[in-house]
């Protein structure tokens, strides 16, 4: 039987400061009363970056509690993405809508994602310029199957370079995940794929129905993978 996985709090507070986007589609619109919610929403943010920085500076260790400002007190959907690597948790809150692409932001850093999978990154060192999502996210509507990804990348010339790994997806059975303290009950799915140099990524999904509740989603050789959670 496998465990609950659970996700959030600052548990990856450390080597790298937990960055909150302060940046998000309310802001932009003056109609009345949004004003007021988008500052109340800038000020919970805030919360929680001094929080994180006050630990920081304290020599705080990387499994610290969570801060008393919480992303529960922000209103609207945001992307927690942790990157393991760099010991850091980041809150992405979303800046712009392309059909079914939605583009998130935090604080020097970008990520888009269509059906809850990750397309594009900017700032994350060498990004993920663009990847073609439909055949893992038809494989997601059908329980599983096989399919071919299309990666792309700069090369050292700043020319386009595809990774084109053949993937397959199957489904590992139900999981319960924890979010946020909320038990959810989901189907855990894992894509394994290699590429015509050998390069083997495993990715993992939960969903929730037909939504994607939390992954585990590979960037790049130099970057690696991050967890990304949704927080509603």
């Amino acid at each position: 039987m496998r465990q609950p996985i659970a996700f959030g709090g600052a548990r990856f507070v450390g080597r790298g400061l937990l960055i909150v986007a302060l940046v998000a589609l309310a802001a932009c619109s003056n109609a009345p009363g949004q004003a007021e919610e988008s500052a109340a929403r800038r000020a919970a943010l805030g919360q929680i970056v001094a929080s994180a920085r006050a630990r920081l500076s304290n020599g705080a260790a990387a499994s610290a509690p969570a801060a008393a400002a919480s992303p529960r007190q922000v209103r609207g959907p945001l992307l927690e993405v942790v990157l393991p690597a760099q010991g850091a948790q980041v809150f992405f809150a979303p800046v712009a809508r392309n059909g079914s692409a939605v583009t998130w932001q935090s604080a020097g850093l970008s990520l888009t994602t269509r059906g809850g999978v990750l397309i594009a990154t900017r700032g994350f060192g060498p990004d993920l310029m663009a990847a073609d999502p439909a055949g893992l996210l038809a494989a997601l509507a059908r329980g599983g199957g096989k399919y071919r990804k299309v990666l792309s990348y700069l090369d050292g010339e700043d020319q386009r370079a595809d990774l084109t790994p053949t993937c397959a997806l199957e489904a590992t059975g139900p999981q319960q995940i924890v979010v946020l303290g909320r038990a959810i009950g989901a189907q855990r799915y894992e894509e394994n794929c290699i590429g015509a140099d050998g390069l083997a990524t495993t990715n993992i999904y939960w969903l929730e129905g037909s939504v994607i509740r939390a992954s585990q989603q590979w960037v790049s050789r130099e970057f690696g993978s991050v967890i990304v959670r949704a927080v509603e």
